[in-house]
């Protein structure tokens, strides 16, 4: 089950309780929850970094969509411990029509 976050309900008081009482409702082993979160709502480090380790330690993965559409997109992978990354559609164009980007894709 995946569900989209915004950046205000990440930083309310009752996010991590409404978490909570999402997994205990769910039977056990039957769903495996991902939360998304794009690019653009990303929180800042600290906040990222604490929230992305609780997560994970109650057994929900983490999801960034839209990666490659901000300014700091690399550098999410350097700090945060994320699951899945979706790439958005215009930075894979971006790639294929610069023939100056083609060395970077034989890196990956």
């Amino acid at each position: 089950m995946v569900l989209t976050l915004r950046r205000t309900i990440c930083n309310s008081e009752s996010f991590k309780a409404d978490i909570q009482k999402l997994l205990t409702s769910l039977p056990a082993h039957h769903f495996q929850i991902v939360l998304e979160i794009t690019e653009r709502d990303m929180l800042k480090e600290q906040e990222a970094t604490q929230l992305f380790a609780w997560l994970h330690s109650v057994g929900v993965e983490i999801a960034i969509d839209d990666f490659g559409t901000g300014t700091s997109a690399l550098i999410y992978l350097e700090r945060f411990t994320l699951d899945y990354l979706k790439i958005d559609r215009g930075f894979i164009n971006a790639i294929v029509r610069k023939r100056s980007l083609h060395p970077y894709l034989t890196r990956c």
